[in-house]
C-alpha cells in the first residue's frame, strides 16, 4: 500500500529527538514489531498524519476501513479526518454514501493538531458549485482553493495546463492566504404580467435573484436584453445582496409586441462585481401572441 501524505504532529524537540531515534533502527526491526511504531510516537507525545494509495484494491467494499482520501493517526490507528469531511456536500466524497474517493495526495496541518488548520490536495480533480484541481491547495470543509496549481507552478513555466501536487510544506510561521469570499449572483425565476387592455401592454417582468456564494454582493444592475441579440432594453438596480439572500424585483411596465418577446435576465449587467462563477447570470424568458 502507497504512503501519499505525511505530517508530523507536535512540538519540533521530541519531534526531532523521534527522527534520531527511528534513524537508529532497521526497517526489518520496525517489521518484526509493528506495535513498535504507535508505542514510541506515544512516548515522544506526537503523531504522523498521514494517507495512503491503495485501498482500492480491497477485493469487498466492507473490508475497507478506511480510503486513500482519509487522514489517519498513526500513533492511534484511527481516521482523523474523512475524505467526506475534508469536503463540502456539495461535493460527492466519501465510499459508499456519496460515491468517490477523492484521494489525498498532500497535507500540512498545525502542528498542534487543530483540524481547522488543514490544508491538502486531492488525487483527481472536481467540476461542480465547488470547482478545483488535483494541484490546487483546498481548504478542510470548505473546499475552498486557497492557492491555485498556476500560483505555485507559474515561475516554472510549465507546459502543461496544470500538474497535480504530491507534497506540501510551509517554511516558519508562513500562513496560507485565505480564500477570498466571493458573491455569486443567480436569476433562478423570471414571470411576467401585463395590466393594459391588449396583449402585453403595461408589462411588468418580474425576477428573483439570489446570492449563492459566500460573500456580500454589493449594489449591482439587472439588466434585461433581447434575446439572442443582446441589445439593451432596460436597467434595474438590486440593493446589497448578502450569502444566501433571495429577493423578488422587477422592471419598470413597457408594452410588448403583440407577436411577444424573447429577452434574458442578466445579474449583474454591468459585469462590475466579481463573483464565483460568471457564467449563470443570465436567465431567458420569452411568450409567443
Amino acid at each position: 500500500m502507497g504512503l501519499d501524505a505525511v505530517q508530523f504532529i507536535g512540538d519540533l524537540d521530541p519531534i526531532s529527538n523521534f527522527l534520531d531515534y527511528a534513524a537508529g533502527k532497521s526497517r526489518d526491526e520496525w517489521l518484526k514489531n509493528p506495535g513498535l511504531l504507535a508505542g514510541m510516537l506515544k512516548e515522544y507525545e506526537i503523531d504522523i498524519w498521514f494517507s495512503t494509495e491503495g485501498t482500492g484494491t480491497a477485493p469487498r467494499l466492507k473490508e475497507r476501513r478506511f480510503l486513500d482520501g482519509d487522514l489517519l493517526s498513526a500513533r492511534n490507528g484511527n481516521i482523523v479526518v474523512k475524505n467526506a469531511d475534508l469536503l463540502p456536500a456539495s461535493v460527492p466524497a466519501g465510499i459508499p454514501d456519496r460515491g468517490v474517493d477523492f484521494g489525498l495526495d498532500a497535507v500540512i496541518a498545525d502542528r498542534s493538531g487543530e483540524r481547522e488548520q488543514i490544508y491538502y490536495s486531492t488525487e483527481i480533480l472536481f467540476e461542480g458549485k465547488t470547482s478545483f484541481t488535483d494541484g490546487d491547495v483546498l481548504q478542510i470543509g470548505t473546499g475552498y482553493v486557497v492557492c491555485t496549481n498556476e500560483d505555485l507552478i507559474i515561475c516554472f513555466e510549465p507546459k502543461a495546463n496544470f500538474i497535480g501536487l504530491d507534497a506540501l510544506s510551509l517554511e516558519g510561521k508562513e500562513e496560507l492566504p485565505e480564500k477570498e469570499m466571493l458573491p455569486d449572483l443567480v436569476i433562478t425565476e423570471v414571470r411576467h404580467e401585463y395590466t393594459g387592455t391588449a396583449f402585453l401592454e403595461d408589462t411588468t417582468i418580474y425576477y428573483t435573484i439570489q446570492n449563492q456564494g459566500e460573500g456580500t454582493a454589493e449594489k449591482s444592475n439587472t439588466y434585461m436584453r433581447w434575446y439572442p441579440g443582446g441589445g439593451l432594453i432596460s436597467t434595474d438596480e438590486v440593493l446589497p445582496l448578502a450569502p444566501g439572500e433571495t429577493r423578488t424585483e422587477s422592471f419598470a411596465p413597457r408594452t410588448f409586441s403583440e407577436t411577444g418577446f424573447d429577452i434574458n435576465i442578466c445579474a449583474d449587467g454591468d459585469n462590475k462585481i466579481a463573483e464565483t462563477d460568471e457564467t449563470k447570470n443570465c436567465e431567458r424568458h420569452y411568450t409567443l401572441g
